[in-house]
């Protein structure tokens, strides 16, 4: 879906008018309408400021755009089938996600993650190599429990 498709179902979901969705912003409603029709491109700071502005949550907005972008959010998609497997207690199709993000450049959080699940689904301990790397990504943040964007397992 296209920036100009998600804006025009957003205002539309939202119950807005143009004249709403531009509210605060430096846009007239005739040049928005245009942005809406695809005509014209809208800049990313009025982008930013028109989706706080609206409150529309900005990655939600971003997920539904940015495969017609060219944007495949390879974690995203991993995390999502991973926890799939998890609560379908699939442990032959958690073993071969594993091995997809061990082979991916993802983050280290992600790895751990699967070797959690891997664990749990197959009733077994966790390596003692990998539970001493995850205590020390954990703790290397003095206020891990606190700090955004520290370290975090989604389970």
């Amino acid at each position: 879906m296209k920036i100009s498709e998600a804006l025009k179902m957003e205002r539309i979901k939202r119950n807005l008018l143009q004249k709403d969705m531009i509210r605060g912003l430096k846009i007239s409603k005739s040049h928005y309408s245009l942005i809406e029709k695809g005509v014209h491109r809208i800049y990313v700071d009025d982008l930013m400021k028109m989706l706080a502005n609206n409150k529309i949550d900005y990655q939600s907005f971003f997920d539904e755009v940015a495969k017609d972008y060219g944007y495949e959010d390879d974690v995203r998609k991993l995390t999502h089938e991973l926890d799939l497997a998890f609560y379908k207690r699939d442990l032959k199709k958690t073993r071969e996600i594993k091995k997809k993000i061990a082979e991916s450049d993802t983050p280290i959080e992600l790895k751990y993650h699967a070797d959690l699940v891997e664990a749990e689904l197959a009733n077994s301990k966790v390596a003692t190599k990998i539970c001493k790397k995850i205590n020390e990504e954990i703790f290397s943040v003095d206020n891990w429990t606190q700090t955004r964007g520290c370290f975090k397992i989604i389970w």
